[in-house]
């Protein structure tokens, strides 16, 4: 299920207006792991915004964020548009990635 921003209140509406957000049930460190292993081709930076992944060539394609809620223990944020640039597509395999924690919330 696709959390809308409408949904969120403002303080927990991503930044980036361009990104979706789903809630996962796996930690941040975990996620990672299995985003490297299965996707590769991003780094992965703390900020105080979250754990940004991007491109090798700097673009960024998604965040995971400690979660609000008690179901999920991040969320995560990812890129959505354009819809046939390359960091779109690499955002899609991370989010494939990590959709079996997706959790309703």
């Amino acid at each position: 299920m696709h959390q809308t921003d409408d949904a969120l209140v403002p303080a927990e509406r991503p930044v980036h207006p361009e990104f979706a957000c789903e809630h996962l049930a796996i930690d941040a460190e975990r996620a990672t792991a299995l985003v490297h292993d299965t996707v590769g081709n991003v780094t992965a930076t703390d900020t105080p915004e979250g754990r940004k992944f991007r491109t090798t060539d700097g673009t960024l394609v998604a965040i995971l964020r400690p979660s609000g809620t008690g179901t999920a223990a991040v969320d995560f944020h990812y890129r959505t548009a354009p819809p046939a640039a390359t960091p779109t597509r690499r955002a899609r395999e991370i989010a494939r990635a990590l959709r079996p924690f997706e959790v309703t919330v």
